[in-house]
């Protein structure tokens, strides 16, 4: 039988030291084995060493077979500095982010007769949007962003005729003798004719080519003919006037009527300072 001694607690243990235990083939008896034969069975069960395989950014320490008591390190293998600032890359790099919001300035630009329009990024290249005059047109910039848009045509009406009438077209790309008309072929009464003219002064005659069963009927204050004469080949018809006789109308005649009387009167000076209608012709019936 094994004689058991009862010794104080040892904290310094070395390789001979005996371990108690019991023989699992031989009957369960009591026996003793040293600290060094308990870690070579161990090791003889197959952990040796330890030994690591790094990972995908990853590095892991022992990288060689260590045996012992080994410590396992994981560490990070990006490239860069972390920090506050810095962020973990998808290639494995700590990097600053960056600012990648674009603003721009719009602007615009002369081009001859074009205007572009620039928008200037805060990143990048210049945008250019290009706006192309058409056929006689320009585009003016101001140099404030304001484009204008004018015409480069000739004015008036382009042909050849004769100077001082009123051009009308006779065919399909030229001027000849020209006349007003309204409608198809004819002036009909109650068709109003306006005509303008750019300089008062004309060194021609106006000449109006109507149908001679119809009137030509002027609506104005007044038709001055000045240092000429006014020649009508068929007949002048005047009609009612309120207005009062007075100096600037004197030699004016009208025609009036009531219930049994027609006259025909004329705006005539009376006195010092009077006018009258004065009757040239009545009739009574």
């Amino acid at each position: 039988m094994t004689k058991i001694k009862l010794y104080p607690n040892d904290t310094n243990i070395s390789g001979d030291d005996k371990w108690i235990g019991s023989d699992g083939d031989n009957n369960e008896i009591t026996k003793n084995f040293t600290v060094d034969d308990v870690g070579a069975y161990i090791n003889a069960l197959g952990v040796e060493s330890v030994s690591t395989s790094d990972g995908s950014f990853i590095d892991l320490t022992p990288n060689t077979p260590t045996i012992g008591d080994v410590i396992v390190t994981a560490d990070l293998s990006a490239t860069g500095t972390p920090g506050a600032t810095t962020f973990l890359r998808g290639d494995n790099s700590w990097s600053t982010p960056v600012d990648n919001n674009t603003t721009y300035d719009l602007g615009s630009s002369q081009q001859a007769l074009n205007v572009n329009i620039n928008l200037t990024p805060s990143l990048g290249t210049v945008d250019t949007v290009s706006l192309i005059a058409g056929t006689n047109m320009q585009l003016v910039d101001d140099g404030s962003n304001n484009i204008t848009i004018n015409s480069t045509a000739t004015a008036g009406i382009d042909g050849s005729g004769t100077a001082n009438f009123i051009p009308k077209w006779q065919d399909a790309d030229t001027l000849t003798d020209s006349f007003v008309e309204v409608g198809a072929s004819s002036l009909n009464v109650g068709d109003d004719i306006s005509i303008g003219f750019v300089d008062d002064a004309l060194s021609s005659e106006i000449e109006f080519s109507i149908a001679s069963t119809q009137k030509l009927v002027i609506r104005s204050t007044a038709v001055n003919v000045v240092n000429s004469n006014l020649t009508c080949t068929g007949y002048v018809e005047v009609g009612q006037s309120s207005d009062t006789a007075q100096s600037n109308n004197t030699g004016a005649i009208r025609y009036r009527s009531d219930a049994n009387n027609s006259y025909q009167e004329m705006s005539m000076q009376t006195g010092a300072t009077t006018y009258a209608w004065v009757i040239i012709q009545q009739n009574t019936w």
